[in-house]
């Protein structure tokens, strides 16, 4: 029997399309920091230090780029299967609900207001600081950076947007069981 035969077809896809998302972020981010570290190496006339190379180690420079990337790729197709399988066990893991919690209305309608909440309240503060990075202090600060530290720096702002989507699922799928836990806990100390 495979690992994943307890999961929905549902479930799988989410899996499989935050792993690749995974993967895709941390190809940029790699990109990012390569180009970043050219950008301290050679500041400026990096294209026309390319240009002025012979054809031969100008394919060899693009040859070295793709292999590169080509590696990346071969390591996240390598690394799905327990990449997916990590998702689907840490987001859409079976949780055991003490039986007089498990059909209780009020405490579904505590826990999905509770939730609800929570959600808002990270939402709010990511709002907070898109508006604060994008509208209030505007993209004059982008100016004084290199072309590898604003790729590294949209690299970094998706990775933090696939993490909320990641704690988003998270959340949404194991709230109800971590708050009848709670409940349950505190309810046993009284």
């Amino acid at each position: 029997m495979n690992d994943t035969d307890t999961y929905s077809k549902t479930q799988k896809i989410i899996a499989t399309i935050l792993y690749i998302s995974m993967v895709v972020i941390s190809i940029i981010t790699i990109g990012g920091v390569v180009y970043t570290i050219a950008d301290l190496i050679m500041a400026e006339g990096k294209l026309e230090l390319f240009q002025e190379q012979n054809l031969g180690i100008q394919i060899a420079i693009i040859g070295a780029l793709f292999a590169g990337l080509f590696i990346l790729i071969v390591l996240g197709i390598g690394l799905s299967t327990k990449g997916r399988l990590f998702f689907l066990r840490t987001i859409f893991r079976e949780r055991k609900l003490h039986s007089k919690y498990k059909n209780n209305r009020i405490v579904q309608s505590i826990t999905i207001s509770l939730l609800v909440s929570i959600l808002a309240i990270i939402i709010g503060i990511v709002v907070a600081f898109f508006y604060e990075i994008f509208i209030e202090v505007s993209f004059t600060f982008l100016q004084d950076f290199s072309d590898g530290q604003i790729l590294l720096f949209v690299a970094l702002l998706i990775l933090m947007v696939f993490g909320l989507i990641v704690g988003f699922f998270y959340f949404w799928f194991n709230g109800y069981a971590l708050i009848i836990k709670l409940i349950y806990t505190l309810e046993e100390e009284e």
